[in-house]
């Protein structure tokens, strides 16, 4: 019985450590105003899209994740942005 527990919080650790450290991340983010995240997207994107696409645009939190979801990378290149949060302009209704 005491070794099923100590197998629960292995698994518990492998399983969640990686959504509570992006939510922390996330979380840190939108609290602080003078907080900075690094960010990736696809560099046609960001001299193309950004300026004129009203619909948004696709940010990724890591090159691993951009590579993995976005096929286009190898030749339209990657750019690092730095994304900070200024202010809350409509405030959340939570």
């Amino acid at each position: 019985m005491g070794t099923m527990w100590i197998w629960l919080a292995i698994a518990f650790v492998i399983v969640l450590s990686p959504i509570v450290w992006l939510f922390y991340r996330w979380y840190k983010a939108i609290q602080s105003e003078k907080d900075t995240i690094t960010a990736y997207m696809c560099l046609v994107d960001w001299k193309y899209e950004v300026p004129y696409n009203s619909a948004g645009n696709r940010i990724y939190y890591s090159l691993d994740a951009i590579k993995e979801q976005r096929s286009c990378v190898d030749e339209c290149g990657i750019v690092e942005l730095e994304v900070t949060f200024v202010k809350a302009i409509q405030p959340e209704r939570m």
